[in-house]
């Protein structure tokens, strides 16, 4: 994986992963994963998610969250979802939904 650097990210794609979130755990804060296509990630409750290639924006950020509360730690998949649904919204000019508790999907 070659990285591209952005404004203090560092992005990291791969065409095939298994997780994006299992690439992430060897990651630093800054450090974006992407995929085209995910073959073995999960979600809430465990649950599988998968995606074939072209579908949908896999991503995984790790932040560095050292010296904030946990409770706020706690929200921040709530805060990072509704933010991605509202900039996806404006740039897209669709309507766009959150599964839960931040998954986006763009309405056609």
């Amino acid at each position: 994986m070659e990285p591209t650097r952005l404004d203090g990210w560092t992005i990291y794609h791969r065409p095939v992963t298994e997780s994006t979130n299992l690439d992430a755990r060897a990651g630093k804060p800054g450090d974006v994963f992407t995929a085209d296509e995910q073959t073995a990630g999960r979600g809430r409750l465990d649950h599988t998610w998968l995606s074939q290639p072209g579908k949908n924006l896999m991503l995984s950020v790790v932040l560095d969250v050292a010296g904030v509360a946990p409770a706020e730690v706690a929200t921040l998949p709530l805060v990072v979802g509704l933010a991605a649904a509202t900039a996806t919204s404006l740039l897209l000019l669709r309507q766009t939904w959150i599964k839960w508790p931040n998954d986006v999907l763009i309405c056609s």
